[in-house]
């Protein structure tokens, strides 16, 4: 009798043990799935995307779409009462410690680097094709400037949307669409000429005196 009692005091133990453990687990499990589904608690979240597990990325996708992160900023941009302005915005102004000190130059806001031995490239894509790439060649100190689409041309622009100079898919070299012409600098001598054409293809060439130049491109060599 004595051992029935205590075995039916035993197995009631166990019995509240084990529904207290899982209701611990249950609030656990309640935590998390708010912590990851609220935005306004959790801020910011982080997915898991790519199959096999050794192929992995991280995404801002929320199980509620309206709760998605639309922006990832570095900086305290709600403190200083600022909206980002692109998808990945890096504002160093806002990083600046209590303190001052920084362990970079605060001008170094962005910096990549990979293995030796590899390409090193920054790509821009639109609608998934590439439209440019800014790229290092892995068996060569060169920068590469490349216009990636057919017949796309390489545009330089100064003083806002001034076409100056364009670099055709052809490989022509189109110098003065907005501007004055070709500027020259001697190479035996201080003096810059001026080299224009007019329609009916006459060359011009004019001494300009180096006070002309412009004060943000005094050197032209």
């Amino acid at each position: 009798m004595m051992k029935t009692k205590i075995t039916k005091k035993l197995l009631l133990t166990i019995k509240l043990k084990t529904m207290k453990a899982v209701k611990i687990k249950s609030a656990i499990y309640t935590m998390i799935i708010i912590f990851c589904i609220c935005a306004n608690l959790a801020q910011a979240q982080w997915n898991w995307g790519g199959t096999p597990f050794n192929n992995r990325w991280g995404q801002t996708n929320n199980l509620n779409p309206i709760n998605t992160i639309k922006s990832i900023v570095v900086g305290d941009f709600t403190g200083n009462g600022a909206i980002p302005q692109a998808a990945l915005h890096v504002n160093s102004n806002f990083l600046t410690p209590p303190d001052g000190a920084f362990f970079y130059p605060q001008g170094n806001v962005f910096t990549t680097d990979c293995p030796a031995g590899n390409t090193t490239a920054w790509r821009m894509l639109k609608g998934g094709t590439e439209m440019g790439v800014l790229f290092n060649g892995a068996a060569n100190n060169n920068l590469h400037i490349q216009a990636s689409e057919p017949n796309s041309s390489m545009i330089f622009n100064t003083g806002g949307a001034n076409e100056r100079m364009r670099i055709t898919s052809d490989g022509n070299v189109v110098i003065g669409s907005q501007g004055k012409g070709l500027v020259l600098k001697a190479v035996d001598g201080d003096n810059y000429y001026l080299l224009t054409v007019n329609n009916e293809g006459d060359l011009q060439i004019t001494l300009i005196e180096n006070e002309q130049l412009s004060a943000k491109n005094t050197e032209v060599k």
